[in-house]
């Protein structure tokens, strides 16, 4: 007898085929277990790579110091030809833009704050001939300039001032730059003439002359500033751009604002700023007088007032650097010339505001 026979089964279906899936357990994710991070190496309370790459923010002093070193001579150690506390600034003719009239009355406060003069220099020369034949609106400039003297600015002209004398050669080369600006020549001939303005100024009161472009920035005002030459001879000078359009000056001191009010910086970058910069200083010297600081009275500001007077028309003040960095000795040539440039840099350099709202004047 077979042992199964399918027609004496219970009469169910046959089982279904069996089927095998495999299990898709989630598997838990694996958990990354990090080493235990070893605690930083302090040096002086601060991370071992922060100290290798950073310093502490130099004072305006230390920078000194460190300018010092790059270009090979002694800035703001000298401490015998002082150089009087008074910012002089020149402007004739019109009102003056809003920008730029702000950053005057904001400087004007610092300045009265810390116990500097403030001056506002015009030529009524050239004011008397531009309102006779261009029919100059006065009106907004006169109130700017009683806004300036509420922020502790003296205003006057040139000509008024008794100290300043010059009153032939102010009023020659007034009407000569003032003529051409009201016949349509532009308003390069009144730059020029405020070239001659700012060695005038300055040979009678010294202090210091700032294009009104510029800002006094951060300058520390509670020093007095004095020559580095032995002699008290050579002014200090430092311009270092014209306009926006020197773009790697403009780089390099955005990049040193930036730092500002920051307890550290970072070293190689911040070293790398102050050596272009100064060495444009230097560069400079030979060619721009938007800056120029020196005590009253000197011989060099009195031979450049001299060749200045020499001439029959206003020129460019580029062309009487010479003389005030070299003196006499300016007519033998370009020798001494890099020893005296090298002296003309102001332990302020990295502390004024070159570059502001108004720097394309």
């Amino acid at each position: 007898m077979p042992i199964w026979d399918v027609r004496n089964s219970s009469g169910r279906g046959l089982a279904p085929p069996l089927s095998f899936r495999p299990v898709t357990q989630q598997a838990p994710p694996f958990a990354r277990v990090s080493p235990p991070r070893e605690p930083p190496i302090l040096i002086n309370g601060v991370d071992l790579e922060v100290a290798l790459t950073t310093r502490l923010h130099p004072s305006q002093d230390e920078e000194a110091k460190i300018m010092s070193r790059m270009i090979g001579a002694e800035i703001g150690t000298r401490k015998r030809h002082a150089i009087p506390k008074i910012i002089h600034r020149f402007w004739t003719g019109g009102s003056i833009r809003k920008a730029a009239l702000t950053g005057l009355i904001e400087d004007g406060d610092l300045a009265t704050r810390h116990g500097w003069r403030s001056y506002l220099w015009y030529s009524e020369t050239i004011e008397e001939l531009l309102e006779k034949k261009l029919g100059l609106d006065t009106q907004v400039r006169d109130s700017q300039r009683i806004a300036l003297r509420m922020a502790g600015y003296t205003v006057c002209s040139l000509e008024e001032v008794r100290e300043i004398g010059l009153r032939v050669q102010l009023h020659r080369f007034g009407t000569s730059a003032g003529t051409t600006c009201a016949q349509g020549g532009g308003w390069d001939e009144i730059k020029y003439f405020s070239d001659f303005a700012r060695l005038a100024y300055l040979f009678a009161f010294g202090g210091i002359h700032i294009d009104i472009d510029m800002r006094l920035g951060d300058i520390d005002l509670s020093k007095t500033y004095y020559h580095n030459d032995v002699n008290g001879q050579i002014p200090l000078l430092g311009t270092l751009a014209r306009d926006s359009r020197d773009v790697e000056v403009g780089r390099h001191l955005k990049f040193l604002k930036s730092l500002s009010g920051q307890l550290r910086v970072p070293w190689l970058k911040y070293e790398d700023s102050v050596r272009f910069l100064v060495d444009r200083a230097v560069t400079g010297a030979g060619m721009f007088n938007a800056l120029i600081a020196s005590r009253p009275g000197t011989g060099h500001l009195a031979l450049a007032i001299d060749k200045y007077c020499q001439q029959s028309d206003v020129i460019s003040g580029m062309a009487l650097q010479k003389y005030l960095l070299l003196g006499q000795a300016a007519g033998q040539g370009a020798r001494g010339f890099q020893q005296a440039a090298v002296l003309t840099v102001p332990p302020y350099l990295l502390r004024l505001n070159q570059l502001t709202e108004e720097s394309d004047l």
